[in-house]
């Protein structure tokens, strides 16, 4: 266990903070310590914080409207707070959960903590309670069971971050049809891949002939770099392998001759990817898809816990039945000759921040988490890990946030989720015969974003090159479009939370909330005036403004409708933008 900050931790009943002071009356509902941490800033400490979840909730019948904050600090077992949880307004019935960074001079593991948490205006409301819960000080040195790696968490940079894209590249963009599971479903007589295969390139072409195809000759990666950024994206997931087994990474011939660097067009497709990212982008977070079993393998593990889709033996023709090379394959134990090698080296020697698994089965993924959480901790550069990563001994890895796939009506969750959906509806990977009037478009995107945020998630959002590497302009100009749009209205979506009295919102209503701002986000244009009848955090007096479009920044009148809210949104301002609509109440 490493110094002076807090593991996880579960709550114990908590006493309320006494109302002594009017009009306030503030009770702590929820307190929890993560394994997440912070460098101090100037003027706070020195070194790193931990921090502290704390839920306080507003049980009386007063606002809470304090300029410019009520802080909040906990105090007591050798835990002392350098970073104030800070409450700007809260109505009543309302709830907020309140980051604090702290310190310890101890370390304890999963005990009773007696602390008291205090409450001040910065005038002359303040109070203090005393209460206990159990927490773990210091942030642990993860060991290779799934027990230790459970308690990670995701850090402030992802929770923040909000938008991705997801890049599926490979062998199957060839074909490029159906989709990036061309292989598999071509096992099956009489299916559409089937039939299309045989009469387009006849029962000897087998799979791994696509390889040669696959040439990345126009492949620019400062341009899909740009398109990212352009996009509004703070972080980007590329395939590193699929299911087919065929890495865009360079790994000793020991573990694997299967990659772009020995085969197909012979280049580190992901190096060139991340240093592109590196010097024109840095500011976006580099991550990597990686997939824990492969269609197909000679070294396929018994007991594999996935479907029989994976691990089927050496590769067979799918019309003669006769046995194929699997193209570089060299003889290892699967798991700990090829998945785990390629995982560390993903982490190792290319800096992976974020490892986003897929389909899960057996694995390795605790030693694995435990080098890749341990190095980031050492190198104060927090990483992320999905919960597709596998299991141990039958045992689920649960990773750090929940991942549904392609979900259209999305449910608010307060647990970290990530919903990944592709821009093509028919496949993840390049599909040549998809309209262009088929792709997600601008609007379906930021609709998406903002669905997924104000629900309590991440949009990652997925376009799928071309084997010479080119992205199909369509994908690029909505891509674009929406990024425009994303940028100008970057302060109500990144770095904001999910409104936890909420949930979401309702019919076209959605919002977004920060210590200082809450957004009102309108998901088709206005006319003349629209009433929210959600409990939204507004009191008369409060001045509403435009965020984003030409108008950006204008005033809109506001008042109030019995138990609802009316803005009055003149032609000029619904004109202004497009896609969505937002409003900002600023504290």
């Amino acid at each position: 266990m490493r110094f002076q900050f807090i593991a996880a931790a579960g709550l114990l009943p908590l006493t309320a903070l006494a109302e002594s002071c009017q009009p306030y009356k503030l009770s702590i509902t929820a307190a929890r310590s993560s394994t997440r941490w912070t460098d101090c800033k100037p003027g706070e400490c020195t070194g790193r914080m931990q921090m502290f979840d704390v839920t306080v909730n507003n049980t009386g019948t007063t606002w809470v409207v304090s300029q410019p904050y009520v802080a909040v600090t906990l105090k007591g077992d050798g835990l002392t707070t350098y970073r104030q949880g800070k409450i700007t307004r809260l109505r009543p019935g309302d709830s907020a959960i309140l980051e604090l960074g702290v310190q310890t001079n101890t370390v304890h593991v999963n005990r009773m903590v007696n602390a008291t948490a205090h409450w001040d205006d910065g005038g002359s409301c303040q109070d203090s309670t005393a209460f206990g819960f159990t927490a773990s000080y210091g942030i642990p040195d993860y060991q290779p069971n799934v027990a230790s790696v459970s308690n990670h968490e995701a850090p402030n940079w992802y929770r923040d971050a909000k938008f991705g894209i997801f890049i599926h590249w490979g062998v199957y963009s060839v074909p490029a049809y159906e989709d990036e599971w061309y292989w598999w479903r071509q096992e099956f007589k009489n299916s559409d891949v089937y039939k299309h295969h045989l009469a387009t390139y006849g029962e000897n072409v087998v799979y791994d002939d696509f390889i040669a195809n696959f040439t990345a000759a126009n492949f620019n990666p400062k341009d899909w770099m740009d398109l990212i950024s352009d996009a509004g994206a703070k972080y980007f997931v590329p395939t590193t392998k699929h299911h087919d087994g065929f890495a865009l990474f360079n790994m000793s011939s020991n573990i694997s001759n299967r990659n772009s660097v020995r085969l197909g067009p012979k280049r580190d497709l992901l190096g060139e990817l991340f240093a592109a990212a590196r010097q024109y982008h840095p500011e976006i977070h580099r991550g990597t898809y990686f997939s824990i079993p492969e269609f197909f393998t000679p070294a396929s593990p018994k007991n594999s816990g996935v479907g029989s889709a994976f691990y089927q033996g050496a590769p067979k023709n799918a019309y003669t039945g006769a046995e194929v090379p699997y193209t570089g394959f060299v003889q290892n134990d699967f798991v700990s000759g090829i998945q785990l090698p390629q995982m560390n080296i993903l982490a190792n020697n290319y800096g992976t921040e974020l490892m986003w698994c897929d389909i899960g089965g057996v694995s390795m993924s605790d030693q694995f988490a435990a080098n890749f959480f341990n190095k980031a901790f050492s190198e104060n550069k927090p990483v992320v890990m999905n919960d597709r990563c596998g299991a141990v001994n039958g045992q689920k890895v649960p990773g750090d946030y929940g991942t549904p796939e392609n979900t259209v009506n999305l449910k608010f969750d307060p647990k970290l989720w990530e919903v990944c959906r592709t821009v093509d509806p028919n496949s993840w990977g390049y599909r040549a015969d998809t309209p262009d009037s088929a792709y997600m478009t601008p609007t379906t995107i930021v609709y998406t974003l903002l669905d997924a945020i104000s629900k309590g998630g991440n949009l990652l959002l997925n376009i799928g090159p071309r084997p010479d590497g080119t992205i199909k302009e369509i994908m690029q100009t909505n891509l674009r479009s929406a990024g425009t749009w994303i940028k100008a209205h970057s302060e109500s979506i990144f770095g904001t939370k999910y409104w936890p009295l909420g949930k979401g919102g309702s019919g076209n209503f959605r919002y977004t909330e920060t210590d200082h701002a809450f957004y009102i986000h309108y998901l088709t244009k206005p006319s003349g005036s629209i009433t929210i009848t959600d409990p939204i955090p507004w009191i008369q007096g409060d001045t509403v403004t435009v965020v984003g479009g030409s108008k950006n920044g204008a005033t809109v009148s506001a008042s109030a409708s019995g138990n609802s809210i009316v803005l009055h949104v003149p032609q000029e301002i619904s004109d202004a933008d497009q896609y969505a609509w937002t409003f900002k109440i600023a504290y």
